[in-house]
């Protein structure tokens, strides 16, 4: 099963790193990171998985411009939603 979502979020953004069983780390192109492309690539994610892996499989995706915060929106998100944390909303 991991290798099919794998695959599905292969298939719409390039992985750069496999964290864990699964979690996915995938980095952006200057033009998909424009918020709006990078959430409909999120969309996109999600729609592929639900595809290759079934409908009851479900995803958290975060989306910040780094790791670690895209770890906590992922976090926030649970257990099937799309969060994004950007300077501007971090606290000081």
């Amino acid at each position: 099963m991991n290798r099919k979502i794998e695959m599905a979020v292969d298939a719409a953004v390039e992985i750069e790193r496999v964290r864990s069983i699964g979690e996915f780390q995938a980095r952006l192109s200057d033009t998909d990171s424009k918020l709006d492309r990078a959430i409909g690539k999120a969309r996109e994610v999600k729609n592929h998985i639900r595809i290759e892996a079934g409908q009851m499989i479900g995803c958290s995706i975060g989306l910040s411009p780094n790791h670690l915060p895209a770890k906590i929106a992922g976090k926030l998100a649970k257990p099937d939603g799309l969060s994004r944390l950007s300077p501007s909303k971090m606290p000081d």
